[in-house]
């Protein structure tokens, strides 16, 4: 599929077509884009890179969110583990005490 033909598509009709494109054809369907597009705006390449970067800095934004909340949701896990394995030799250090406590009567 050309680059053409994607622009003048529906955008119905492109974004599941472009989501099984693997990176080589995403490549090359770019350069195809901007080539077609230097013809009439000749910046084309400033506008790209632009854009290109923006969409990375909101994906690392995106990304570390989710890395914030996989901290949190560690540490909380860290907590409950820590509670449990605490309340476990605490309850074991009762029952071995009262145990014993048994046998020496």
């Amino acid at each position: 599929m050309s680059a053409e033909e994607l622009l003048q598509m529906d955008l119905d009709k492109v974004f599941p077509i472009i989501e099984k494109l693997n990176k080589e054809e995403t490549a090359a369907l770019i350069t195809q884009i901007r080539s077609t597009a230097k013809t009439s705006y000749k910046d084309i390449d400033k506008f790209y890179l632009l854009i290109s970067q923006l969409e990375s800095i909101k994906a690392i934004a995106i990304e570390e969110k989710r890395l914030k909340d996989l901290h949190l949701v560690y540490g909380l896990g860290l907590f409950l583990f820590s509670s449990v394995l605490g309340y476990v030799i605490f309850s074991q250090r009762k029952i071995i005490q009262s145990l014993q406590q048994y046998l020496d009567k």
